[in-house]
């Protein structure tokens, strides 16, 4: 399987002295994960940029709180550039695309026409706060249906707390 839309090296790993190593993205990254990334990228009918995705466990240790034994060192993960209109976006398509390896939706489905009118019809913002500094009971998702009239034009939108 060759991605149509990514790089492999893009998901290339790096080592403790944080240099890129080559083929490693290719080599370990999951099929179908990368696959699913592809069907998303289409969605969107636009770029997205991979700021993480293979990691060796000693490269994984050094940048993440989930030591030697995180998501990203599964090749099952990755990290997508995205903030504002574009992380929105972005979380919806991926919803569609998980609804379409489900059988919920078809191939037809998945035009960014379609991610649009998704959008128009959706929560217009999200905000989450899930930092692991706030308990668990002060943790939320904020959910809302303004217009861009009525935020300044920040709709549709996600945000963190």
């Amino acid at each position: 399987m060759t991605p149509r839309h990514f790089n492999w090296s893009e998901f290339d790993s790096k080592d403790a002295q944080r240099q890129r190593i080559p083929g490693s993205g290719e080599r370990m990254m999951n099929r179908p994960f990368v696959g699913d990334l592809d069907l998303v990228r289409q969605l969107m009918g636009q770029p997205l940029t991979v700021t993480s995705g293979y990691r060796t466990p000693a490269y994984n240790r050094i940048v993440s709180s989930t030591g030697e034994a995180g998501p990203h060192t599964t090749g099952k993960a990755a990290d997508l550039a995205a903030a504002g209109q574009h992380a929105f976006r972005l979380v919806v398509a991926t919803v569609l695309v998980k609804a379409y390896r489900a059988g919920v939706l078809a191939e037809v489905d998945l035009t960014p026409a379609t991610l649009d009118r998704v959008v128009q019809e959706s929560f217009q913002g999200i905000g989450l706060q899930q930092a692991s500094k706030v308990p668990h009971t002060g943790r939320f998702v904020h959910l809302d249906t303004c217009t861009p009239s009525e935020t300044n034009g920040l709709r549709p939108w996600l945000w963190s707390y």
